[in-house]
């Protein structure tokens, strides 16, 4: 998720119009190219959602839901 998530923000700053990535419980957000605060944003929740599984806390059994408007 977070490779994909870097790669469309990679195609935004260089030329792409819009991007669609598919996040959690299959989800779909399209980021356009005016969107890279948005997109940047997402990728910081995904670090922060790797960084609580990482050291123990994430609370597992709640679904992750993301909205482009954190």
């Amino acid at each position: 998720m977070k490779v994909q998530a870097q790669l469309a923000m990679h195609r935004l700053v260089t030329g792409s119009m819009v991007e669609e990535l598919q996040g959690p419980n299959n989800t779909r957000t399209r980021f356009m190219a005016t969107d890279t605060e948005k997109l940047a944003a997402y990728i910081v929740w995904i670090d922060s959602q790797i960084a609580a599984v990482a050291t123990g806390q994430s609370q597992r059994h709640r679904p992750v839901y993301f909205t482009p408007d954190m």
